[in-house]
């Protein structure tokens, strides 16, 4: 009889985010974060329909016990650039990316002094591993990071520090939340928490999530 231990993942976190374009659902993403010995596992699933035009996205971010990504692996039918797969590995300061596009391979070594991010295409539950981190250095603390989104071979430098707290609003319900606001680029997103989770994503200066938490917001939210 074997002796040795098994150790399961134990889910921290799982549930759905509906996806919005101009306030319309198209899609949603079902993901699960997972405590493993050294660190955590978030898997995710996108299904989305642009105009009759489907796109689906799977992939797995391995994190260490700070969640500061690992590994990185996906793979994604999009409507314009067909299968396309993507694999990274992180170190301190450098990232190396295998990308897969058709029958294109590519390999490209990432450098980066501020720590890494994954923000990978629609994939809203890596805005909430963002948010985990945040949370951890206390409310005064900012974070800065390299975001490396895979499936385009891009990468951004991006803030999150946090906002003020925002009431938001369904039919009669209302909730009054805490906010973090993360800026990239000319673009500034406002991540909404309800009790440490990641609830909604809203473009600054607008009312309507791009994402929302539907499991726990059946009927979405606006803000107020």
């Amino acid at each position: 009889m074997s002796t040795r231990s098994t150790h399961r993942p134990q889910i921290l976190e799982d549930g759905r985010f509906v996806i919005q374009v101009g306030g319309q659902p198209v899609g949603r993403e079902e993901f699960a974060l997972a405590r493993l010995l050294d660190g955590f596992l978030l898997v995710s699933n996108v299904n989305l329909n642009l105009g009759g035009r489907s796109e689906r996205i799977a992939s797995a971010l391995q994190l260490d016990k700070v969640f500061r990504p690992l590994a990185y692996s996906v793979n994604a039918d999009l409507p314009v650039e067909g299968n396309v797969a993507a694999a990274v590995e992180f170190q301190e300061n450098t990232a190396l990316v295998h990308h897969r596009a058709g029958a294109k391979d590519e390999e490209r070594k990432l450098v980066s002094h501020l720590g890494w991010a994954v923000l990978d295409s629609d994939t809203f539950s890596q805005f909430a591993v963002l948010a985990k981190q945040l949370l951890r250095l206390g409310r005064q603390q900012k974070l800065e990071r390299t975001a490396v989104t895979p499936l385009m071979l891009t990468t951004i430098e991006l803030k999150l520090v946090h906002g003020q707290p925002i009431t938001i609003a369904s039919g009669s319900r209302e909730s009054t939340n805490d906010s973090l606001v993360l800026t990239f680029g000319l673009d500034v997103l406002l991540l909404l928490m309800q009790q440490n989770m990641l609830i909604g994503v809203v473009p600054q200066g607008t009312k309507v999530p791009l994402a929302y938490r539907g499991d726990l917001w059946p009927k979405g939210f606006v803000l107020k």
